[in-house]
């Protein structure tokens, strides 16, 4: 929504620790998620219940992290990740921009852009085309970065 323009509120559970995280505005952190230290979570991202976001671990925006989740030690997510529920993620694994982790998958190795990966051991099963992804990207830019550029905004 922030990305469109409309106002969004950070919305984060008070029951939540966020000791030592770095946290960008517009995000959602969700009762019971486990966030650790030095974890770094982009604008318009979104953690669910019971997730559990490792440390040193880097969410790019617009990233949602579905419930019981697991992204373990020095995850990095590119922007508009999906990781479904029940996915674990292994440590210093990074998940390239719009790739989606379907529910319950296991992520033992890098994961390129667009990707959609399932499965354990988890193995790609999808990738959107070069076109879609730079549409996605164009899509996601801040609105004042499109108005700079001249597009129209909805």
């Amino acid at each position: 929504m922030a990305a469109h323009g409309i106002p969004f509120a950070t919305l984060i559970d008070p029951g939540v620790d966020l000791e030592g995280a770095e946290l960008a505005r517009d995000i959602i952190v969700y009762q019971n998620a486990t966030i650790g230290p030095q974890v770094s979570i982009g604008e318009a991202s979104a953690i669910f219940m019971g997730a559990v976001v490792g440390h040193e671990s880097q969410l790019s925006r617009c990233c949602v992290v579905a419930a019981n989740a697991v992204l373990n030690a020095r995850v990095q997510l590119g922007d508009g990740v999906y990781v479904g529920s029940n996915a674990s993620i292994l440590p210093e694994v990074k998940v390239g921009a719009w790739a989606t982790i379907a529910a319950g998958s296991m992520v033992m190795q890098n994961v390129p852009a667009g990707a959609t990966l399932t499965g354990v051991p988890g193995k790609i099963v999808y990738r959107l085309s070069q076109e879609e992804l730079a549409m996605r990207t164009a899509e996601a830019k801040p609105v004042a970065l499109r108005q700079e550029a001249g597009s129209r905004v909805a």
